[in-house]
């Protein structure tokens, strides 16, 4: 399964594999870890059994507040948890709360 996600100039921003294992995606990274380093605009996350292809610049924190505005709502019209150091920025935004 592939899931490709555009931000609001078309561009690709986030590019998600899913594989039968976690050992396949594993797997497959370690074959392809010249992707991710060959483009240096982007980088690769392995995660249970998915691979993820993420923009440089995108950040949770930043894909929220697009959303938020698309939706007409506040960050205060949310709810947020998160325990991953991708996290930090959207958890510090949205309650203050700092790691």
């Amino acid at each position: 399964m592939e899931r490709w996600s555009l931000n609001e100039g078309g561009m690709l921003y986030k590019c998600t594999l899913q594989f039968p294992t976690e050992k396949r995606a594993l797997e497959f990274a370690e074959r392809h870890r010249q992707i991710s380093e060959q483009w240096s605009d982007t980088r690769m996350f392995v995660e249970n059994k998915c691979i993820e292809f993420v923009a440089q610049d995108a950040d949770k924190k930043t894909g929220v507040e697009v959303l938020c505005e698309q939706l007409d709502i506040t960050l205060k019209d949310i709810a947020f948890c998160g325990h991953d150091k991708e996290d930090k920025e959207l958890l510090e935004r949205c309650y203050g709360i700092e790691s």
